[in-house]
């Protein structure tokens, strides 16, 4: 078993991922592969700035 701090680490490191992922393919209206992911993000963040 882990220490609480480390399964709130895990949990809010997991939600974060989560919420980020869900954000992205919800804006883009597909799932991308890890690939298209690497390739996709530099390019969104520098079109919404």
């Amino acid at each position: 078993m882990l220490p609480d701090k480390g399964v709130k680490r895990l949990q809010r490191l997991a939600s974060v991922l989560t919420d980020h992922i869900r954000y992205r393919h919800s804006y883009r209206g597909v799932v991308l592969s890890r690939k298209d992911a690497h390739v996709v993000i530099p390019r969104n963040s520098m079109s919404s700035r």
